[in-house]
Protein backbone atom coordinates (compact mmCIF):
# COMPACT_ATOMS: atom_id res chain seq x y z
CA UNK A 1 0.00 0.00 0.00
CA UNK A 2 1.35 3.43 -0.97
CA UNK A 3 1.82 6.06 1.69
CA UNK A 4 -0.71 8.90 1.48
CA UNK A 5 0.56 12.39 2.23
CA UNK A 6 -1.58 14.92 4.05
CA UNK A 7 0.62 17.55 2.39
CA UNK A 8 3.11 20.05 3.73
CA UNK A 9 2.40 20.88 7.38
CA UNK A 10 3.91 22.65 10.36
CA UNK A 11 4.56 19.98 13.00
CA UNK A 12 4.88 21.48 16.48
CA UNK A 13 6.79 19.18 18.85
CA UNK A 14 6.75 18.85 22.64
CA UNK A 15 10.31 20.26 22.59
CA UNK A 16 8.92 23.55 21.24
CA UNK A 17 10.47 23.00 17.81
CA UNK A 18 8.51 23.52 14.63
CA UNK A 19 9.37 21.28 11.69
CA UNK A 20 7.90 21.89 8.27
CA UNK A 21 7.64 19.02 5.81
CA UNK A 22 5.38 16.77 3.80
CA UNK A 23 3.61 14.58 6.35
CA UNK A 24 2.75 10.90 5.88
CA UNK A 25 0.78 9.30 8.75
CA UNK A 26 2.25 5.91 9.74
CA UNK A 27 1.47 3.51 12.58
CA UNK A 28 2.46 5.24 15.84
CA UNK A 29 3.65 8.47 14.28
CA UNK A 30 4.48 10.43 11.17
CA UNK A 31 7.05 10.28 8.41
CA UNK A 32 8.15 13.78 7.47
CA UNK A 33 9.65 14.12 3.99
CA UNK A 34 11.85 17.10 3.02
CA UNK A 35 11.93 18.45 6.59
CA UNK A 36 13.06 22.02 7.19
CA UNK A 37 13.10 24.43 10.09
CA UNK A 38 12.37 28.12 10.36
CA UNK A 39 14.46 30.82 11.99
CA UNK A 40 12.85 33.92 13.43
CA UNK A 41 14.99 37.05 13.70
CA UNK A 42 14.03 40.61 14.57
CA UNK A 43 13.27 42.80 11.55
CA UNK A 44 15.96 45.43 10.84
CA UNK A 45 13.58 48.26 11.72
CA UNK A 46 12.80 46.60 15.07
CA UNK A 47 9.16 46.03 14.17
CA UNK A 48 8.06 42.45 13.73
CA UNK A 49 10.18 39.46 12.80
CA UNK A 50 11.86 38.09 9.72
CA UNK A 51 11.17 34.44 8.87
CA UNK A 52 13.89 32.40 7.17
CA UNK A 53 13.82 28.82 5.95
CA UNK A 54 16.84 26.82 7.07
CA UNK A 55 17.92 23.20 6.78
CA UNK A 56 16.70 21.05 9.66
CA UNK A 57 20.28 20.44 10.80
CA UNK A 58 22.67 22.68 8.85
CA UNK A 59 25.70 20.83 10.23
CA UNK A 60 24.52 17.41 8.97
CA UNK A 61 24.21 15.92 5.53
CA UNK A 62 20.86 16.52 3.91
CA UNK A 63 18.00 14.79 5.73
CA UNK A 64 15.53 13.43 3.17
CA UNK A 65 12.98 12.21 5.71
CA UNK A 66 12.47 11.44 9.37
CA UNK A 67 10.01 9.60 11.60
CA UNK A 68 8.45 11.27 14.62
CA UNK A 69 6.45 9.42 17.27
CA UNK A 70 2.90 10.67 17.69
CA UNK A 71 3.73 11.13 21.41
CA UNK A 72 6.13 13.95 20.45
CA UNK A 73 3.66 15.93 18.33
CA UNK A 74 1.49 18.56 20.00
CA UNK A 75 -0.25 19.77 16.84
CA UNK A 76 -0.02 20.08 13.08
CA UNK A 77 -1.21 23.01 10.99
CA UNK A 78 -1.49 23.92 7.34
CA UNK A 79 1.02 26.41 5.97
CA UNK A 80 0.05 29.93 4.95
CA UNK A 81 0.05 30.50 1.18
CA UNK A 82 3.31 32.48 1.43
CA UNK A 83 5.06 29.82 3.51
CA UNK A 84 3.76 27.03 1.26
CA UNK A 85 5.15 28.83 -1.78
CA UNK A 86 8.50 29.37 -0.02
CA UNK A 87 8.63 25.73 1.12
CA UNK A 88 7.95 24.46 -2.40
CA UNK A 89 10.63 26.76 -3.85
CA UNK A 90 13.14 25.70 -1.17
CA UNK A 91 12.59 21.96 -1.58
CA UNK A 92 12.31 22.03 -5.37
CA UNK A 93 15.19 21.65 -7.80
CA UNK A 94 13.60 24.26 -10.02
CA UNK A 95 15.19 27.70 -9.86
CA UNK A 96 12.57 30.43 -9.98
CA UNK A 97 14.04 33.83 -10.98
CA UNK A 98 13.00 36.85 -8.99
CA UNK A 99 10.71 39.27 -10.77
CA UNK A 100 12.21 42.70 -11.36
CA UNK A 101 10.87 45.58 -9.31
CA UNK A 102 8.04 47.42 -11.05
CA UNK A 103 10.05 50.66 -10.98
CA UNK A 104 12.75 49.05 -13.15
CA UNK A 105 10.16 48.24 -15.82
CA UNK A 106 9.13 51.88 -16.08
CA UNK A 107 12.59 53.31 -16.73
Amino acid sequence: MDEQSVGPRIVHLVSGEDIIGTVYPIVGGYKIADPISVALTPAPDGRGVRISIVPLRPYAKEIDSMVISEDHVIFMAELSEQMLSSYKAYTSNIVIPEAPALSSLLS
